[in-house]
């Protein structure tokens, strides 16, 4: 058996820099794979020492050691390859560099177009290895209960009056409407199964970025932009086909939806393919049949996207066995979906029993992600050209896995009290660290 090549130091280093964000990055050939065909060894470098939070270019160039007048076009043709986000601040002028986690991120940003500068039907390969083949990394980005993103409820499996007391950021529709740039992208998901030889029978050109997230995505020529009439015929076409509406988790400035098949999705195969409940945040509904009036055809049960409804059998007054649905809710993840597929109409929506908690912002998202994952000390201290950084990185993360301190994140009022507060210590840090004026991520 012939020796496999070793992997080159610097993208052991952005291997695990990358793994230092919320969603992570577990070791695996299959990774270092991707990373070599995405970053060159200078982009590679370059990305491995970059902070956590937005910043400057003279901020990355003390961060990296490399001179402004290198580093600038570096991170604007990382930024057309979706390795790097960049953000304007019109307020002071300046431009501001994230490095791309791995999902919601690079991947998906590396097939959303067709281009001929990578080996894309490489890298699906590899994708589809390193999310549905190996288990760690969909045991790792899935395995806290803040999620990257949420279920929109189908507005159509509503009722008149549980539509009119939705939130806006609960709905797909209001989401489209309060935003002035809009863009479709193809769906990153279904365009790997087409390069590995496995189509999907649904739409590829139906995924929608909305907002600032849109903004980045068509400057560089990664999506394509759309009207609000367009979108909102992509939502009605989506909930017709009993397509999964997943929305960014958060309330204020929703910067995705994704419209997700059961058989392609990276989301949903976290279910599907490794038995992870809520792979997705719930909306605030959950399926209901009406057991009486069931007729026992099924159609519900087929068009779960993630057989989260079963038949059951079960005797009737009069002694005939009959079959009727039943829905698990531990998986459940009030989409909607069961509704529009249920002829009789049998199925309907009620309002989950507790509160479905979601983030305010991007910002609160990461921190409560980074919390819950043991990566808040990467979050705050994240020069590590520093050794007094990288001792308060390794301090904080052992203190947070600490049985006491885990079991006190259960409390949802001391939870909230400690996300206020750390949210505010990420803010004013990066101030300190030369970030201040940065915009929100």
């Amino acid at each position: 058996m012939s020796e496999q090549p070793k992997v080159k130091v610097v993208y052991r280093r952005l291997r695990k820099r990358l793994d230092r964000m919320p969603v992570g990055a577990p070791r695996s050939r299959s990774l270092f794979e991707i990373l070599s065909i995405l970053f060159s060894e200078e982009e590679a470098a370059v990305a491995a020492k970059m902070p956590q939070k937005p910043a400057s270019v003279d901020k990355i160039s003390r961060y990296t050691g490399v001179d402004e007048s290198a580093l600038r076009p570096m991170l604007e043709k990382m930024a057309d390859k979706g390795l790097v986000m960049d953000m304007l601040n019109p307020d002071n002028g300046k431009t501001y560099y994230l490095l791309a986690p791995t999902v919601v991120g690079f991947f998906e940003f590396s097939l959303m177009t067709k281009r001929d500068d990578i080996d894309q039907k490489k890298l699906a390969q590899l994708f589809h290895e390193y999310m549905f083949e190996q288990k760690e990394f969909g045991h790792n980005v899935f395995r806290g209960r803040t999620q990257l993103g949420r279920a929109l409820v189908h507005e159509t499996a509503l009722t008149d009056d549980q539509r009119a007391g939705i939130l806006p950021y609960e709905s797909a529709t209001a989401v489209v409407e309060a935003h002035e740039t809009r863009a479709i992208t193809m769906c990153y998901c279904r365009h790997k199964g087409a390069l590995t030889d496995e189509p999907c029978e649904f739409p590829l050109d139906i995924c929608m970025s909305i907002g600032d997230g849109a903004d980045y995505l068509i400057r560089h020529k990664l999506a394509r932009a759309a009207s609000k009439t367009e979108m909102l015929e992509k939502l009605a076409q989506a909930r017709e086909l009993g397509l999964v509406q997943m929305g960014d988790n958060v309330k204020e400035n929703v910067g995705f939806i994704c419209n997700c098949c059961g058989c392609h999705c990276g989301v949903l195969g976290g279910t599907n393919v490794h038995g992870i409940p809520f792979t997705m945040n719930t909306s605030g509904f959950i399926a209901a049949p009406d057991a009486d009036a069931c007729k026992g055809c099924g159609l519900c049960a087929q068009r779960c996207p993630i057989s989260a409804i079963s038949m059951q059998e079960y005797t009737r007054a009069d002694g005939k066995v009959r079959q009727r649905a039943v829905v698990d809710e531990k998986f459940c993840l009030g989409c909607g979906v069961c509704v529009g597929a249920c002829k009789p109409g049998c199925m309907h929506m009620e309002p989950r029993p507790a509160r479905v908690i979601t983030p305010e912002n991007t910002i609160e998202r990461v921190v409560s992600m980074a919390l819950e994952r043991g990566s808040l000390g990467a979050l705050m201290f994240d020069d590590e050209s520093r050794t007094d950084q990288r001792f308060m990185r390794r301090f904080v993360n052992a203190v947070l896995t600490l049985p006491p301190a885990r079991q006190a994140m259960l409390n949802d009022t001391l939870r909230s009290r400690f996300l206020s507060f750390m949210m505010q210590q990420v803010v004013s840090g990066a101030a300190k660290s030369g970030a201040d004026g940065a915009p929100k991520p």
